[in-house]
């Protein structure tokens, strides 16, 4: 038996290792960049809801509203100080 062919389980579990350790990489890679391509898409340049209703409420087209809480049928729901005091 030649030396080559004592060597190959040796071999053959580091040629495993090597791809293992590829396919982690490749994986950490593709969950890294998918990040980053999610982190990319939520700061879009778009205008926010916000920011439409600063930029127009001088506009005398666009139509403001004040709706009154009672409307929203609150009585009965289990709401924290902070929230009731924000109602």
């Amino acid at each position: 038996m030649g030396s080559w062919q004592k060597n190959l389980p040796t071999a053959t579990v580091y040629i495993h290792n090597i791809i293992q350790r590829t396919i982690t990489m490749k994986t950490i890679t593709k969950i890294t960049l998918l990040l980053l391509l999610a982190v990319l898409a939520a700061c879009s340049s778009t205008q926010s809801l916000q920011e439409y209703y600063v930029d127009n409420s001088d506009n005398p087209n666009f139509l403001k509203l004040d709706i009154p809480t009672s409307v929203l049928n609150l009585e009965g729901a289990d709401l924290t100080d902070a929230q009731r005091d924000a109602l």
